[in-house]
């Protein structure tokens, strides 16, 4: 054998004459590291747990913050001095469907809910015009006025004009100007600022009347009213004007019409005359300011307001206690005419389509269309101060 073979066998003999192993005991120390075991893995899970209990609620509290009472808040932002911004009006001092933009003290309230901080209180005009509106002030001194253009969006201000007269501003978006200042008369195309170098475009001028004043536009032509000669009971304008600037200077041709309610055609005023102390509404012609007496439509009552449609085909005219539409395009029949009780309408009207008239009055917004004769739709809206054409 070698000498590994030698030790080989010595090992196997001293093994075998040693005595063998407790079963038991191995059986013992073999649950005992099994008790030993679950304990250390339920003391695990029990540690996890509450481990994730610490991590959520730490996460609620970075996440969510600690109770506290709601902050209070008006629904207004309210701007810093001097600055003027749009802002969202949850709680507008009228009805939330009101069909029409309007003024009250100094803001205007528009019809998707927003609201614009206009930059005086003592506003008398505001006209859609752009992306915004051309505002008119009334200044201090008599007569005096300021016109503004208030973007929708930013309610940003921009003085367009300052130390003028009897501005009328186009009803039809356009925010085309007239407006008197010293011895001249003026006209701008739009207050619009489209670029900065419409602020150095010349408006056009022209002498001003010896009489009268602009009051608003009749298609390309400027409008203008005057008292003339005071009559018994008379209460407004009695003789009016054009002047078209895209013609060249102001030539006087008053014509004896105590109101123009619009312009029915490119061609025909809409108008008001007095013939033999009988009050007649009809159609003169536009370059020559005359009226055909002989298709009069008489009236009893002299209207205090009138307006015509965008269309030119609705005549509106209102006395203190009721209004009537009248079809121009069926002529002065009976039944092309609907008539409607009102209360003291004033000189504010918003037409919302081509048919349908809102018209302010001593208790709010009146709305009109001949297609719904038997009712008239009333807003209630106390201290409403202003309605804006649409």
């Amino acid at each position: 054998m070698t000498a590994l073979e030698d030790a080989l066998s010595a090992a196997f003999r001293e093994r075998v004459d040693r005595p063998g192993p407790d079963v038991g005991a191995l059986a013992e120390r073999a649950i005992a590291r099994g008790r030993a075991y679950r304990v250390r893995r339920l003391s695990g899970l029990a540690a996890a747990v509450v481990l994730c209990a610490v991590v959520t609620a730490g996460f609620v509290v970075v996440v969510g913050g600690a109770p506290k009472p709601l902050d209070y808040s008006t629904g207004t932002d309210l701007a810093a001095p001097g600055e003027y911004v749009a802002v969202s009006s949850p709680m507008p001092p009228s009805s939330s469907d009101l069909p029409v933009d309007y003024v009250q003290e100094q803001w205007l309230y528009l019809r998707s809910g927003r609201s614009v901080r206009l930059p005086s209180g003592n506003v008398t005009q505001v006209q859609r015009a752009g992306d915004g509106f051309v505002v008119v002030e009334q200044g201090r001194e008599d007569g005096d006025q300021r016109a503004w253009y208030v973007n929708e969006r930013s309610g940003a201000p921009i003085m367009v004009l300052d130390n003028v007269r009897s501005v009328a501003v186009s009803t039809d978006g356009e925010g085309r100007m007239a407006w008197l200042a010293g011895s001249k008369m003026y006209y701008r195309e739009t207050a619009v600022p489209v670029a900065p170098i419409a602020a150095t475009v010349q408006p056009v001028e022209t002498d001003r009347p010896a009489a009268g004043r602009p009051v608003g536009f009749v298609g390309d032509a400027v409008l203008l009213a005057d008292s003339g000669p005071a009559e018994p009971g008379s209460t407004g304008p009695e003789r009016h004007d054009l002047w078209f600037p895209d013609r060249g200077d102001y030539v006087p041709t008053w014509a004896t019409f105590f109101a123009v309610y619009g312009g029915r055609a490119s061609s025909e005023l809409v108008v008001a005359k007095r013939v033999e102390k009988r009050v007649c509404l009809g159609l003169a012609r536009i370059n020559t300011l005359t009226l055909d007496t002989e298709a009069c439509h008489y009236i009893d009552r002299a209207p205090t307001r009138g307006w015509v449609s965008p269309s030119g085909r609705w005549l509106v005219v209102a006395d203190e206690h009721q209004a009537q539409m009248v079809d121009l395009l069926a002529g002065w029949r009976t039944g092309a005419q609907v008539k409607w009780s009102v209360d003291r309408v004033g000189s504010d009207a918003a037409w919302l389509d081509r048919d349908t008239v809102a018209l302010h009055t001593s208790t709010g917004v009146v709305v009109l269309s001949p297609f719904a004769p038997d009712k008239a739709v009333e807003y209630k809206v106390p201290g409403l101060s202003l309605i804006v054409s649409q």
